[in-house]
Order: C-alpha cells, then structure tokens, then sequence
C-alpha cells in the first residue's frame, strides 16, 4: 500500500481529499488502512500479529483491528487514563519487577553504541479508557489489554545514552515472564524495518536522490525498490548459513538455474573458495552473488551488517556471464 502526500504550488504539504468519515481526517489513518490490508493479506493465516511503533498508538485502531486471530503489538504513545481513573505509566512503574532479561543491541550511528543491554521486566492486564480525543464515538468505552514494560538497567547503559525504555501494549493475553519476553522478541523484529529503510536510502539505493518528479513515477520507484531492499534483507539475514527459507521461496526458477549454472565458475579449486551452503537453501544464492559482485575473496571474508554488494553489483561483471545464460534460456 503507497501513501503519498500531495504538494500544491509552493505551500505546504495537505493531504489529498477523502471521505469524510471521522478518522479520516487525520494522517494516522493510515494504519488503520494498512492493518486491514494486512490481514486480508493474510487471511489464510492462523495468527497475525501487527507489530508497529509509537505513531500507530490509536484508540481506534485498537477498538477496530484485533479479531478472533489478529493481534496488535505496539509501543505505548500516550500516558492513558486507565478504567480506575489512575494513569498507565504511573500503574506499570508501581508494579514489581518480574524477571530481568538480557539482549544485544545493534548500533545506531549517532543515537545508540552496541551492547548487551540487561533490563527490568514488568507486566500485567489493564483497562484503557476511550480518550475524550477519539474520533470514532462508537467505539467501546474501554478496552483491554496487556502491557510489557522493559527498562535498562544504569550498568549496562553506555556513558551518556539514554536507556532502553519501552512501555507495549498488546491484545495477546500474557500470564508468565516468558510470554512477557516473547512479545519483547517479537518488538525487537521491528529492527529489520529500520534496516529496511536503511537499504532504500542515502545506504543502500538511494531512492530519496531520484529525480523522478511525478507522484505516480515516484509511486512505481518506489515499489520496485522496495522489492529489491527486500530482496537484499533476505539475502543479507541468511548470510549465517543458518536461515530455514528456501531459495525458491525468493528466487524464481530462471533465476535459480542461472545461479547454478554460474556458480562453478565463481568457485576456486580448494574448499574454502567454494560455496560451503546446502544446494536449495537461500545461502546458497547469497554466497554466490557475493562473490559474484565482490569477487572470489568475498567468500572468505565476514559479511557486514548489510552487504552492499547487491546493489553495487557492476553491470559488466553481470551481463557478461548471467548474459549468455539467460539468452540460452529464453532462445
């Protein structure tokens, strides 16, 4: 799903005309839209968790979206006002501590080092009150749901960061400590987003220097580079050797015969210069594009965080092997 915001003349941004139902009068309606869509998406599924972040914080939200298999996992925005009358912040620091729970912390350049971060954990149920703010009136008066609260503790902060602190809110139903981190794992996922992001940016394609001024061409842009980011994401996630999906899963059969065919003719004659990866398996493709855009060493060397090989790829490395393969496919 494309959201856009329409400029005109030299003003600012306004978002375009839409129906006027009341949510709609917001920007934020959009997670509604794209939670709805999800769980068309995936309606084949068992469960579905939708795990956002504090922007989609919305009453509304969580009065529509969640049904008999549809959850939502999200970072507390707002400081509620409970069923009782006291505030959810003030209800989740009174409570004790359940357990600590420890997890690696990637770095974010400018705003966070890497380390190992130990926090606090707490949990319990409680009932939010529908805020005098919300749009839909016919929305229940109260909800309920389970809140997480992770908080890093002052040994493992680095220097003069801030700590981890997270509040989340969630429609699953949380009875122990390892319910409670199962959420918080699933919270975390939220990192590849980032990464994501990372990959379609000034890091990886840059897509924000296009020069593509229409909407629609900017639209379509953009949906052909998501598809690529993606592409690199899972390429780069199964770097490990260690991933369980398979190449099919993101290649099509073309693309898999022109891998194998090309793959001996990357290989070096001893064993560390072959591909060590299971025939099938999303490893396999990964070590060889590394190869294939850095060169033989590529396979004895680490890959980083992202590897930027799959998209800096030199057209003449490519097209002059994958070329004659492809033109013999298609003969």
């Amino acid at each position: 799903m494309a959201w856009r915001t329409f400029i005109t003349g030299s003003g600012p941004a306004k978002p375009p005309r839409l129906p006027e139902t009341p949510d709609r009068r917001q920007e934020s309606y959009r997670w509604l839209d794209v939670a709805e869509a999800g769980k068309n998406c995936l309606s084949e599924a068992a469960m579905v968790t939708i795990i956002a972040d504090r922007e989609s914080d919305i009453y509304e939200e969580w009065a529509r979206v969640p049904d008999e298999r549809t959850h939502l996992l999200t970072r507390a925005c707002r400081d509620r006002t409970l069923a009782a009358g006291d505030k959810l912040y003030a209800w989740i620091d009174a409570q004790p501590a359940q357990g600590t729970h420890c997890f690696d912390v990637p770095a974010r350049p400018g705003k966070r080092s890497a380390h190992q971060a130990t926090l606090d954990v707490r949990f319990g149920r409680v009932t939010i009150r529908r805020p005098a703010s919300c749009s839909d009136k016919s929305a229940p008066p109260q909800i309920e749901l389970s809140v997480v609260e992770v908080k890093e503790l002052p040994g493992s902060v680095v220097g003069n960061e801030a700590p981890i602190h997270w509040r989340l809110l969630t429609t699953h139903r949380i009875a122990c400590l390892e319910e409670a981190l199962q959420c918080v794992d699933w919270y975390r996922q939220r990192w590849h987003i980032e990464q994501l992001f990372r990959t379609l940016k000034k890091q990886g394609l840059k897509q924000e220097s296009s020069q593509v001024e229409t909407a629609a061409g900017l639209t379509k842009l953009a949906c052909l580079a998501i598809q690529a980011a993606v592409l690199t994401m899972q390429l780069t996630l199964a770097r490990d050797g260690h991933s369980a999906v398979q190449a099919a899963d993101v290649f099509n059969a073309d693309e898999i015969e022109v891998l194998q065919r090309i793959r001996p003719t990357l290989e070096g004659k001893t064993q560390k210069q072959k591909n060590p990866h299971r025939t099938g398996s999303l490893p396999k493709p990964h070590g060889s594009l590394r190869v294939w855009a850095g060169g033989r060493a590529m396979l004895l060397k680490p890959s980083p965080a992202l590897s930027p090989c799959f998209m800096d790829c030199s057209a003449s490395r490519r097209s002059a092997k994958a070329g004659n393969w492809l033109q013999k496919m298609c003969a």
